[in-house]
């Protein structure tokens, strides 16, 4: 398979794999990004539409954001702290991940929460807290909304 960019795709594969070796904390959610940053780029370049040519700007950006997903982000905040238009970074991210900003930061906590569900005994609102969220029922309905489960049946059905 001929891939414009193959070098820095077997660049990211081979950290994907360091991140699964070295299992560090949220390595799940780390990979999940990763992978569904490879995927949406390899879907672009499938349908003929390539890839966006500032995509390469978004890599340090999804790696702060994932630095900094439990605080309170906005466009204006990412944008002024890599020196962007807020506009741009969201557009940036749309191009990298295939998912507004909004929708990539939530994703990412989600992801987050679902190892912390899966890792320790915390308490949901603890959960939620820890991953960004100021609402515990925001969390717990957008956690059902992308798993299908409320949090607390997440857990339980991990554990049973």
């Amino acid at each position: 398979l001929l891939v414009p960019g193959q070098l820095q795709l077997e660049s990211r594969l081979q950290h994907m794999d360091e991140i699964y070796r070295q299992k560090r904390l949220f390595f799940r959610a780390e990979l999940s990004a990763e992978l569904l940053s490879i995927l949406t780029g390899l879907a672009r370049i499938a349908a003929g539409g390539g890839t966006h040519v500032d995509t390469h700007r978004a890599d340090p950006i999804i790696t702060w954001i994932h630095a900094h997903y439990a605080e309170p982000l906005t466009n204006a905040q990412i944008g002024h702290e890599f020196g962007f238009h807020p506009n741009y970074v969201s557009s940036l991210i749309s191009a990298a991940t295939g998912m507004s900003l909004h929708r990539y930061l939530l994703f990412i906590r989600i992801s987050n929460a679902i190892d912390l569900l899966e890792t320790t005994g915390l308490s949901i609102g603890s959960i939620a807290q820890q991953t960004g969220f100021d609402d515990v029922c925001y969390f717990s309905k957008y956690f059902r909304k992308l798993t299908g489960l409320a949090p607390r049946d997440y857990r339980r059905g991990r554990i049973g």
